[in-house]
C-alpha cells in the first residue's frame, strides 16, 4: 500500500511542478501523503519567497469516507495555524490562499 501511495504522489503531484508554479493540488491523496507534500511545498515557498501568495487545493471533502466532512483541509489549516502562517479560504472552501511574507511576485502575473 505504501508503494501504491508513493506512485499516486508521483502520478498526481509531481507533474504539477508545484515548487515552480506556486499551486499544489492534493486531490487523490491520503492525509499522510498530502501533509508530507504540503510541508515540502510550504518550506520551499516560505524560504524562496518567489510569490506573495501560494495556493493549496485541498478539495471540499466530497470524496472523503464521511462525505462532506473533509480530512485534508482541516489538517492543512491546523498546520498553517500552528506555524502562524496567514491564509484564507478561496474557491468555495476547496482551496487555501497562503500569504508568503516578503514574497516577490503575484502568482497571477507569472
Amino acid at each position: 500500500m505504501e508503494l501504491a501511495n508513493q506512485r499516486a504522489i508521483e502520478a498526481l503531484v509531481k507533474p504539477q511542478n508545484a515548487l515552480k508554479t506556486g499551486t499544489i493540488d492534493l486531490h487523490g491523496l491520503y492525509l499522510k501523503e498530502a501533509m508530507a507534500e504540503v510541508v515540502t511545498f510550504l518550506d520551499h515557498h516560505l524560504e524562496n519567497k518567489a510569490y506573495k501568495e501560494i495556493i493549496i487545493i485541498t478539495g471540499a471533502g466530497h470524496h472523503s469516507k464521511k462525505h462532506d466532512q473533509p480530512v485534508i483541509r482541516p489538517a492543512v489549516e491546523k498546520h498553517l495555524q500552528q506555524k502562524h502562517i496567514a491564509f484564507k479560504e478561496i474557491s468555495n472552501r476547496g482551496a487555501l490562499l497562503v500569504t508568503v511574507p516578503n514574497g516577490k511576485k503575484d502568482l497571477t502575473k507569472v
